[in-house]
């Protein structure tokens, strides 16, 4: 049963290549990041993996191990309005497993956070979700995994609710104290299991569960 693994690692904090490397030697086989710059991409991804970061992107990218997975097509799907600020992508690869030869389409996922008092940030994060959830729905064996920057039942996330099931640790990640860095799997599928959450050094835990196949 593969291992995967979600992380918001921005560069600031100065070790975030080691935490994602840290996150592969954990056993981990798909690693999909957030808030990672061009630049950073290169140098976060694990020895011996493979990356997918369209230049288009921006913050999300997502990492493999050729020796479990092949892959089999990559992509970007837009779920930002057309003039909103920072460019938002579900980043995904279609990989198929090499000792089952079962597939699984993994995307990373950054959902524009919001407040509130802001009505504009809001109703745009409510724009992304209906679009993560086409997207989780669009076919089958999808996986979403990312900072969704919103807790599952919520109401806000209530698209992606309908279509996919969110896997959680008992441990909460994100800053503050939210369960926010989250994997969802399709309905058709099998969920996750055995979510935990790994503290790094960034101001987000990752987050990592079996993904049965």
């Amino acid at each position: 049963m593969p291992k995967v693994a979600t992380y918001n690692c921005p560069a600031r904090y100065g070790n975030a290549a080691d935490d994602v490397q840290k996150l592969a030697d954990r056993g981990n086989t798909v690693i999909a990041v957030q808030e990672v710059a061009d630049a950073d991409v290169a140098k976060l991804t694990p020895k011996g993996w493979r990356r997918h970061r369209p230049a288009k992107a921006r913050s999300a990218a997502i990492f493999w191990d050729p020796k479990v997975w092949t892959v089999l097509g990559r992509g970007a799907y837009r779920i930002h309005s057309k003039g909103w600020g920072t460019p938002r992508y579900i980043v995904w690869v279609n990989l198929q497993h090499r000792a089952t030869g079962k597939t699984r389409r993994f995307g990373s996922v950054h959902l524009v956070a919001f407040k509130t008092s802001k009505p504009a940030h809001g109703h745009e994060y409510r724009k992304q979700a209906d679009r993560v959830a086409t997207w989780l729905d669009r076919g089958p064996r999808r996986v979403a995994l990312g900072d969704y920057n919103g807790t599952p039942g919520s109401g806000w996330l209530k698209p992606v609710d309908k279509v996919a099931r969110p896997h959680t640790p008992k441990t909460k990640s994100g800053p503050g104290g939210q369960w926010i860095d989250l994997i969802y799997t399709a309905n058709q599928i099998p969920n996750a299991k055995g979510a935990k959450t790994v503290k790094l050094r960034g101001d987000h835990k990752a987050v990592e569960a079996d993904l049965p196949l």
